[in-house]
């Protein structure tokens, strides 16, 4: 994903990906974006089994979620349970660099 493509808030049209789950959680939660405009998220976490997702969201709804962290757990275990969690580490491939932006269309 080259960083050109990347935006800071999700193009206001059609379907979308986003590259941080920390971050697409956040905006997902405070700017109303529907589950469903969501393809996936790609992330950088390392989440390798299902017992470890509450730690994670745990630390998250206290920091990047924090002004909205029920609905936002809310959002992340539906986008769990729908598989739309992408998580390259778990893999041993590339995380993406979200510097620039962290959401883009989808094509």
């Amino acid at each position: 994903m080259a960083n050109a493509m990347l935006q800071q808030r999700p193009p206001k049209k059609g379907k979308i990906v986003g590259w941080s789950l920390s971050k697409c959680i956040k905006d997902m939660a405070n700017l109303d974006i529907p589950i469903g405009r969501v393809t996936r998220i790609v992330t950088d976490t390392n989440v390798r089994s299902p017992e470890n997702w509450p730690v994670l969201i745990g630390r998250y709804r206290l920091s990047y979620w924090k002004n909205n962290p029920d609905k936002a757990e809310e959002i992340c275990w539906a986008l769990i349970r729908a598989g739309k969690i992408i998580q390259p580490r778990v893999e041993g491939k590339p995380i993406p660099i979200v510097a620039h932006g962290h959401w883009s269309q989808d094509n």
